[in-house]
């Protein structure tokens, strides 16, 4: 893995806040050292999208956490087009001994981090991603409704239907 994408919402941020959670703002910021400021991203289905108007929640999301948010047309699970855009935009740094051809970002090159199943974890699956998925939410202080409601059917209901079904994430 090269590239790290996370979603925002209860899994950087409290919902709807713009800094890092307290909780996560250490691993954050060294997930940031290992993997390089420019190879770290955000895509958030509120931040970066046609909702976001003058991208101003973009704007101070980024302000707040050092992190670049992707702007995309379409909210998670699609959009990953503009994921490979974003990280295709700058030049692969080629190291002594490696393939000098090879300047771009692939989707298998990637992990997509979030709490929900239904957005993040097939975003990333669906492309052959590596995913991670959150299970422990940050807060529910601020928390959509509808989101914190599907999301608890995704992880009491559809997690354990899926592991039942053998089903796994693709393998890369």
């Amino acid at each position: 893995t090269l590239y790290v994408v996370f979603d925002k919402d209860n899994t950087l941020t409290a919902p709807y806040v713009d800094s890092l959670y307290p909780k996560v703002a250490k691993s954050v910021e060294k997930c940031m050292e290992v993997f390089g400021n420019e190879n770290v991203a955000i895509v958030s289905n509120s931040a970066g999208t046609k909702d976001d108007v003058g991208f101003k929640w973009k704007s101070n999301i980024e302000a707040a956490t050092g992190i670049c948010v992707i702007p995309h047309q379409h909210k998670k699970p699609k959009g990953f087009d503009e994921v490979l855009a974003h990280f295709n935009q700058k030049q692969v740094q080629v190291g002594p001994g490696e393939d000098a051809s090879r300047t771009c970002a692939q989707a298998r090159e990637i992990l997509v981090v979030g709490d929900r199943m239904l957005t993040d974890i097939v975003f990333g699956n669906l492309h052959r991603a590596y995913t991670l998925h959150c299970t422990e939410i940050l807060t529910e202080k601020g928390d959509n409704p509808f989101a914190s409601v599907i999301r608890k059917i995704e992880n009491q209901i559809l997690k354990p239907l899926l592991h039942h079904a053998k089903v796994e994430p693709p393998l890369v």
